[in-house]
């Protein structure tokens, strides 16, 4: 049998949903305007056209090595030169404690919860991937952990279901969206991102995001509304 092709194969999209958790949301490192993401995620869920949802989650073990409490003296925000497995070592911005697996904070939101379950009882394959699991290793990308140690399911997942295209939405567009979208590049996975259902973390950090996501290949819209007219006709040409 043949490889599946993504860039050859009949279009068949997913929706692809990053961290979208209480911890980014309300919890211990909310991104600014995260609060206001649940009407558009509640749209993008609630769509026909996607084959499959995925939904990225940070899974942090207590002593994390991107925790600013796990190294004395620092505080959060501040960059450390840290041990890296295969790189001998790598320059680790530090944050709060944040979804930290077995509490709230690294619960997905319920607008997530319920829209993957609706779109479950829909016959809509609904997966979740883990990430930032190995303590030794920071996890921005919901497709790989930092400098490519490890890959995670996401890829395997998403072409097992002979998925094409992703649209691309969640927290933060400048950090773990950002590394994410680039990975989807990488994969061939052509991807779409909304705006309008995407928080950042600095304003002219996700701005330099946006702009590198356009240089990469992957296609930039402000609403919910443009993007699922984009998918709607990508299907429609199929």
């Amino acid at each position: 049998m043949p490889a599946f092709n993504p860039q050859t194969a009949p279009s068949r999209w997913a929706l692809l949903l990053v961290d979208v958790q209480h911890d980014f949301v309300d919890g211990s490192l909310a991104v600014p305007g995260a609060d206001r993401l649940q009407g558009p995620l509640s749209q993008l869920l609630s769509s026909s056209h996607f084959s499959q949802i995925c939904a990225t989650r940070d899974m942090h073990p207590a002593d994390h090595i991107s925790f600013a409490s796990t190294h004395a003296g620092h505080e959060a925000f501040e960059e450390l030169d840290v041990p890296h497995p295969a790189r001998g070592s790598v320059r680790q911005k530090l944050w709060p404690d944040h979804c930290v697996a077995g509490t709230r904070g690294a619960e997905l939101l319920g607008v997530v919860k319920q829209g993957m379950q609706e779109a479950e009882q829909r016959g809509v394959e609904c997966v979740e991937v883990h990430k930032g699991t190995d303590r030794q290793v920071d996890s921005y990308s919901g497709f790989v952990t930092a400098q490519d140690v490890l890959f995670s399911p996401l890829a395997a997942a998403l072409f097992g279901a002979h998925v094409t295209r992703v649209l691309i939405a969640g927290v933060a567009t400048d950090f773990c969206v950002r590394a994410t979208v680039l990975d989807a590049c990488r994969f061939g996975l052509r991807p779409l991102v909304v705006l309008e259902a995407c928080a950042g973390v600095e304003e002219a950090g996700t701005q330099r995001a946006v702009r590198e996501l356009s240089e990469a290949g992957a296609e930039v819209v402000q609403s919910v509304e443009e993007a699922l007219e984009k998918v709607q006709r990508d299907l429609q040409r199929a």
